[in-house]
């Protein structure tokens, strides 16, 4: 992947006044203080909605993402004023196709080309984008959609590849963990039988572009629904958790 080099910014951050713009910011400050070294191969990066009110400009968002030393972000869209404002950042971004589009783009190629081009493809290489994330848990959210979600992975690659921009970004979708029902134990875990040829068609796409399997695990649900015994979630205590740290 391509490293864009860091564009100075003026000092927008320190102006930034709306409640939202405070909220933004100490919630990077508290994800600042659980940052994974990056010689783990981790990261922790900050997922974007701009479907919001009170937010801040695309200018001052970066602004913060860059003072807290942000190297990642997902959009849930692919917002064109974000997706320019993030260039020449140091950030690498992931657009995303909203659920609504996954339709459309599902049946057709060209409402794929267009959709690369004009969101992705107008970008690069000075916005760092590096996947797309097709959808957001499109198969338990729209079940209906399920038939053309891995088509809408391989119009969106094939989009790519006609730019040659399929070498520097992926496609993967976003799934649930609603399709697995019984997570614990790990070894003992498979996927939700219903969804077997879906699920059987996206991994398949992803094997053969050497893409990853995006997963939104929510542990702490899975805490709460008690997927894990009882040692593990002792473990998990307050006390527990204060006498190892």
């Amino acid at each position: 992947m391509v490293k864009v080099p860091v564009k100075p910014f003026r000092n927008d951050a320190a102006r930034i006044s709306s409640a939202y713009a405070w909220k933004f910011s100490n919630l990077l400050l508290l994800l600042k203080s659980c940052q994974i070294p990056e010689t783990a191969g981790a990261f922790v990066g900050v997922n974007i909605s701009t479907d919001l009110s009170n937010l801040p400009s695309p200018e001052q968002v970066v602004a913060i993402l860059i003072s807290h030393r942000k190297t990642h972000v997902r959009l849930y869209d692919a917002d064109n004023h974000l997706l320019s404002a993030l260039s020449d950042a140091g950030i690498e971004v992931m657009v995303s196709v909203t659920n609504e589009d996954v339709l459309r783009i599902g049946q057709s190629s060209a409402a794929a080309a267009y959709w690369v081009k004009k969101n992705v493809a107008a970008f690069v290489p000075a916005t760092n984008i590096t996947a797309i994330a097709v959808g957001s848990e499109v198969l338990s959210i729209m079940p209906h959609a399920a038939r053309v979600l891995a088509p809408a992975m391989r119009n969106l690659h094939k989009a790519l590849a006609s730019s040659n921009l399929n070498y520097l970004i992926k496609v993967s979708t976003p799934i649930s963990m609603d399709i697995i029902p019984k997570p614990f134990p790990p070894s003992a875990a498979t996927f939700n039988t219903s969804w077997n040829s879906t699920i059987s068609g996206i991994l398949d796409f992803l094997k053969s572009t050497n893409s990853f399997f995006m997963l939104n695990t929510y542990p702490y649900y899975g805490y709460l629904q008690r997927y894990f015994p009882y040692r593990i979630r002792a473990f998990l205590t307050a006390d527990t958790c204060q006498t190892n740290s």
